[in-house]
């Protein structure tokens, strides 16, 4: 038989962003955890021993869509940490990627610390883009009440200047808020966010990866 291709998305981000939630409800969505035991289906182990990187494997026909040609995919979701001092982690699992999703906490102040100078936003995003990743999906968390939309696109605005100004192309980079009490826009509309007329997470990822 042969062997299947594979698309490895990489999680990255500030500390505290959402970035493990983020995937836990993925998994959740996609029926990848035992609703029992709330264990993951697969896990995996490609950057060798550690709990500082989870890594899952799942199958395509689980995340995309019925007409999708990337339903014959194996898929391999990676978690890397966003403390500094688990650097070497984070990049190695970044090292890996086809696909990289960009945690960025829209909460006032939270997305300031993480896209200064010395924020771990900016410092990660330029890790990926150093290390050959070329695709991002920018997914904004802890968006709040009538002013979501508002900040929203602040965070991108500003988000997407720092991305180019380190070499990003604008046709690589697709960007969604995150409902984070129901974390709708993973795989199903929110109606929490009605002024978003983008792609759910699963089908920027489904898109993204179509062009690779």
């Amino acid at each position: 038989m042969a062997q299947k291709e594979q698309r490895i998305f990489a999680v990255f981000g500030e500390h505290k962003a959402g970035k493990t939630e983020l995937l836990r409800h993925l998994l959740m969505a996609t029926e990848q955890f035992h609703r029992h035991t709330m264990e993951p289906r697969h896990w995996l182990d490609i950057l060798g021993p550690t709990q500082d990187c989870h890594q899952w494997w799942l199958e395509g026909d689980y995340l995309f869509h019925q007409n999708s040609s990337n339903r014959n995919l194996d898929v391999i979701l990676i978690d890397t940490p966003g403390q500094r001092q688990f650097r070497n982690r984070m990049i190695s699992g970044i090292s890996h990627a086809d696909i990289g999703i960009l945690v960025v906490s829209g909460k006032m102040g939270e997305f300031e610390a993480g896209i200064n100078k010395d924020g771990t936003t900016c410092e990660s995003a330029t890790i990926a883009y150093n290390m050959g990743l070329r695709h991002l999906v920018i997914v904004v968390t802890k968006l709040e009440g009538d002013t979501s939309e508002q900040r929203f696109e602040e965070v991108k605005k500003e988000i997407a200047s720092f991305l180019k100004r380190i070499g990003f192309l604008e046709k690589n980079l697709d960007y969604l808020p995150l409902l984070d009490e129901s974390y709708e826009n993973l795989t199903t509309k929110s109606e929490g966010f009605p002024w978003h007329k983008g792609n759910t997470l699963l089908e920027s990822l489904d898109i993204i990866s179509s062009r690779l």
